[in-house]
């Protein structure tokens, strides 16, 4: 338990020197990512795929999370926060969830 609580103090700590901002408003942003990662994740470990469709649905949600990101980075923060923070928090869930159903529509019509 102590190994968690200094990774996660560490993380929290070296977070603001990824952000390059001034103020926290950018850190909310940051904050909703790492939140989504860690729930996508959770559900990861408890969803009933074979190992090769976890791998392509992990694939796809990292893929659609990069995506995201680099799509963003060109629209100007403070203008923009909500659609941003929109973005970044549901695009990456909704196609994850939609290749999720089509591996589990997939399986089903194999077998």
């Amino acid at each position: 338990m102590k190994n968690i609580k200094k990774a996660l103090l560490t993380i929290l700590l070296v977070m603001p020197l990824t952000v390059f901002a001034h103020g926290e408003e950018v850190l909310y942003t940051i904050f909703i990512q790492i939140i989504s990662i860690v729930v996508f994740l959770i559900i990861l470990a408890f969803i009933t795929l074979n190992l090769k469709q976890k791998s392509i649905l992990s694939g796809v949600y990292f893929f659609t999370v990069i995506i995201v990101f680099g799509s963003t980075s060109s629209i100007p923060y403070q203008n923009n926060m909500s659609t941003i923070n929109f973005a970044i928090a549901f695009i990456p869930g909704i196609v994850g969830l939609m290749t999720y159903f089509l591996l589990k529509l997939n399986s089903k019509n194999i077998k």
